[in-house]
């Protein structure tokens, strides 16, 4: 009897086990799918429209940016390179570029934004929200 007793224990400890494992592997699938599709997410065109405004920024999948800001009839243009700061965090960086293009492009004077990803649609920067333009990323 206590051999049955002792195997039964046994068997329900072995469960007790797998479980945990298995539940630790489900957790470690789920960080590493979900991290590996910010990226993807991430990439497209983004803009706001406002009365007197707009911005357009677009993110390309080779972590190339260019982003486009108009207010009243001044604009200001600048490209770079993106890349992520975290999670929910992306900084970038304008080029140099040459002094002619800078001048004609308008130059915006910060050379060096911070955006935030506030869903999968949504980006905020300078305090405005852009939102994706599934029509201009085709």
């Amino acid at each position: 009897m206590f051999v049955i007793t002792q195997y039964v224990e046994d068997l329900i400890n072995l469960a007790i086990t797998m479980k945990k494992v298995f539940l630790y592997i489900n957790i470690l699938l789920l960080f590493s799918i979900n991290s590996c599709s910010i990226s993807k997410e991430v990439t497209g065109v983004y803009y706001k429209k406002g009365v007197d405004f707009d911005y357009i920024l677009t993110l390309n999948k080779d972590s190339t940016f260019k982003l486009s800001h108009s207010y009243f009839e001044a604009k200001s243009e600048c490209k770079g390179k993106w890349n992520f700061i975290s999670k929910k965090e992306i900084s970038l960086k304008c080029g140099a570029g040459s002094l002619i293009d800078q001048i004609s492009s308008g130059d915006l004077s910060n050379r060096e934004f911070k955006v935030a990803i506030v869903s999968g649609d949504k980006l905020e920067i300078q305090n405005v929200i852009l939102l994706r333009n599934n029509k201009l990323t085709q």
